[in-house]
């Protein structure tokens, strides 16, 4: 298990987790560098991106569309990546946190967790 470093954690902290979700990895491991950078600038205490694990749909479907003839199959897959960024911080930085400009298909869910 890792070892993390101790912080100074004030009164008023809250930890505010970012959950990225995206079909496309490129654009998702971009967004995530982006936000990473941008904030260690800022000097809050991240944590990650933790790399959830890769869900993969599959599809098989009949070629034919009146279901006469040989038993032809078309296979589709789609995979669904996803990643988690937690930020230790108060309310008043969050609004700084969040801006971003991100790439089409990338989904992002906020949520505060619990306050310290």
């Amino acid at each position: 298990m890792k070892q993390y470093e101790k912080i100074n954690i004030e009164k008023e902290h809250e930890i505010l987790r970012i959950t990225l979700t995206s079909k496309h990895l490129i654009s998702l491991e971009k967004a995530c560098k982006e936000i990473i950078e941008k904030n260690k600038e800022n000097n809050y205490h991240i944590r990650g991106p933790i790399r959830i694990p890769t869900k993969k749909i599959n599809l098989n479907v009949r070629k034919s569309p009146c279901g006469e003839g040989t038993n032809t199959w078309d296979k589709f897959e789609m995979k669904i990546h996803k990643r988690i960024i937690d930020f230790h911080s108060n309310k008043s930085e969050f609004n700084s946190i969040t801006p971003i400009n991100l790439d089409n298909g990338i989904e992002i869910d906020a949520q505060i967790l619990k306050r310290i």
